[in-house]
């Protein structure tokens, strides 16, 4: 009789420290992965929009390297995707910060459009950098946790150039129609905000 209850003992004893192990915090120098989506809005110089993307960086200690796409749009059109890297920490009180380097490329479409006007735009790409801080909390314990918080991020297109837009204006009023030439320049400096949801995986 004893031998089998010695090891159901030893059975139990050993699923139970698994689940402590699964659940004891994590030392900040662990190595993780964050997939984050992001929505906020970024502008300047002539161009603004509402912004959606989605990000994943691979962690191991201090140091965060991955990649990001986003798309925005109000009157003008922007998609971009680029690489990051830079320190990134994790507390284990679930706290985290990024500052991080960005570098890719922008494509710009309608530049120059309008509401109240026939002016198409203009498209063009441009590759850019920047930078991101990024202020994060975890919730949860294991090997996946939820995580939330906000980012900033300052964004420099490194190729400007200017484009001709060529269309058919009608009057309000008139009803006559005459071309139209305009030009428009396409490249900028913009900053943004963005609040973040994603999960973390060790």
């Amino acid at each position: 009789m004893h031998a089998p209850l010695a090891a159901l003992a030893t059975i139990l004893l050993a699923a139970t420290s698994a689940g402590a192990a699964d659940t004891a915090p994590l030392s900040p120098s662990s190595s993780s992965v964050d997939v984050t989506g992001h929505v906020g809005g970024t502008g300047g110089g002539g161009y603004a929009g509402a912004l959606i993307g989605v990000s994943a960086l691979a962690r191991s200690g201090m140091f965060g390297a991955g990649a990001t796409a986003e798309a925005s749009a109000l009157f003008a059109a922007r998609v971009g995707a680029g690489v990051l890297g830079g320190v990134s920490y994790r507390h284990d009180n679930g706290l985290g910060l990024d500052l991080l380097g960005v570098f890719g490329v922008h494509h710009y479409e309608g530049v120059g459009s309008g509401i109240l006007s026939s002016d198409p735009g203009v498209s063009g790409s441009t590759p850019f950098a920047g930078g991101r801080s990024r202020v994060s909390y975890q919730i949860g314990s294991g090997a996946r946790r939820f995580q939330f918080g906000g980012t900033a991020t300052l964004e420099s297109d490194l190729l400007r150039f200017s484009k001709t837009s060529t269309y058919t204006s009608t009057g309000w009023f008139s009803g006559t129609s005459s071309t139209q030439t305009d030009t428009h320049r396409v490249g900028f400096t913009t900053m943004g905000l963005m609040l973040d949801a994603g999960v973390t995986f060790f």
